[in-house]
């Protein structure tokens, strides 16, 4: 199913969680969003793709942790 209203678009994560499920595999994911689902993502990604890297780590160090 496609939401057109999406804040985010995941293909990637999509199969690791689908595979996972096929199996009985429990899994997280954590993604670092570094754009948004619109016309202008090329230009976000790059813009804003350091801080998404930083607040990711920082992220798994808390999990880890």
């Amino acid at each position: 199913m496609i939401n057109n209203n999406a804040d985010m678009v995941d293909m990637e994560g999509f199969s690791v969680a689908y595979v996972a499920n096929r199996y009985d595999i429990p899994v997280s994911l954590i993604k670092g969003i570094s754009d948004d689902a619109n016309h202008s993502s090329e230009a976000e990604l790059f813009k804003n793709l350091n801080a998404a890297m930083d607040q990711t780590i920082l992220l798994l160090k808390t999990i880890v942790n």
